[in-house]
């Protein structure tokens, strides 16, 4: 039967409070509604929100966001996706994965190569999938069919470890901003459909962008450059900016928006930014990564607050707020299993070191 999202928003409140930490696996959200009778339109981790299509409905990001790991079967021609890796042209491929609801998933997809950085310099490039609107329109959810896909940019646990460390880093933004963009941590089973060769890597499914912008009935704004501060939403912005001090992240710009999704609310309100891409973040600390040599830093690790003007005592409001997250922070850290011990550890003290470092010398500045 279809519910309507007012009737069922108690359940849902409900099951998600009876569920593990996203770090766990229990899917009684899933599981209930199957046994309820429940169609796709009426389950959701998130309500979704009316943006011209029926509001009820719910996107393909809906159906795979559960579990702390979805697993994935994904068949190309890898050799023609390395060797055109440099170019926007799409390649067929087959996506296969049980959902939510426990259903089999199997779509023909186009997929391409994406990015800047990363698509010239990683042994793998981060990944575009465009699903078929049809075929989301045949399982009855709304029409956004594009996917990012973070991908592993080096071979070997380093590569694994890094991409683990930046979907932490998303999940710990999801933590202080109520603004931001989900993911998917996926275990991708790659066949080269040329060679029948196989391998196994991990995945961040990045979700359609629209999707994001309609979470908050905002669109977004493709060409907005060098905006004036004080058109932001001053708490979306001390937040942002401040969670990119936190990280050690400086690959990031808003007069360039530059990693960064800039959202107009539809109701006119003030701009909120949201940030991604993480992998050049002191936090991270990927081995590819370099320091941001106009400000003077010798190592990605180093801290540096460039785009506020405002003073500490100005910024004392945001600093109390992270320092009240400050325990369930590091709480996430340590639960990530996923990650090895030396890593969760070494992200837990580089985190430490921003409190200490706040409380003892401030926030540092390029003049400072």
């Amino acid at each position: 039967m279809r519910c309507k999202w007012l009737l069922l928003f108690p359940f849902l409140d409900a099951l998600r409070n009876q569920r593990k930490t996203q770090y766990g696996l229990m899917l009684t959200l899933p599981m209930f509604l199957v046994l309820s009778g429940f169609s796709v339109a009426g389950f959701g981790q998130e309500p979704p929100v009316s943006a011209g299509e029926d509001s009820t409905k719910l996107t393909l990001f809906d159906l795979l966001n559960y579990g702390e790991v979805v697993d994935v079967n994904l068949d190309l021609d890898l050799t023609q996706l390395l060797d055109q890796k440099n170019t926007n042209d799409y390649l067929p491929a087959q996506f296969r994965c049980e959902d939510a609801l426990g259903r089999s998933l199997d779509m023909e997809i186009k997929i391409r190569s994406r990015g800047k950085y990363r698509r010239k310099n990683c042994v793998f490039p981060p990944l575009k999938l465009n699903f078929p609107k049809e075929d989301l329109k045949a399982l009855g959810l709304r029409k956004h069919d594009e996917f990012k896909l973070v991908t592993h940019c080096v071979d070997g646990p380093e590569g694994k470890e890094n991409l683990l460390r930046e979907y932490l880093v998303y999940q710990l933004y999801a933590r202080l901003s109520p603004v931001h963009i989900r993911v998917q941590l996926l275990r991708i089973r790659y066949r080269d459909t040329q060679t029948g060769n196989k391998f196994t890597a991990w995945g961040i499914l990045v979700e359609d962008e629209k999707t994001t912008a309609d979470r908050y009935k905002s669109k977004i704004c493709e060409d907005c450059f060098s905006v004036p501060l004080n058109q932001f939403d001053p708490a979306n912005l001390r937040t942002m900016v401040m969670f990119q001090y936190l990280i050690g992240n400086t690959d990031w710009s808003i007069p360039m928006a530059r990693n960064l999704m800039l959202l107009v609310p539809k109701d006119g309100g003030p701009y909120k930014l949201v940030p991604y891409d993480f992998d050049f973040s002191g936090i991270v600390n990927s081995s590819y990564a370099s320091p941001d040599s106009n400000y003077g830093l010798i190592s990605v690790r180093e801290r540096m607050l460039f785009a506020l003007p405002y003073t500490d005592q100005e910024l004392e409001p945001t600093l109390q707020y992270f320092e009240s997250k400050q325990k369930d922070i590091l709480s996430l850290v340590r639960r990530f299993k996923l990650l090895s011990a030396d890593s969760r550890i070494d992200i837990g003290d580089y985190l430490d070191s921003y409190w200490l470092s706040v409380a003892e010398e401030g926030i540092r500045r390029p003049n400072r």
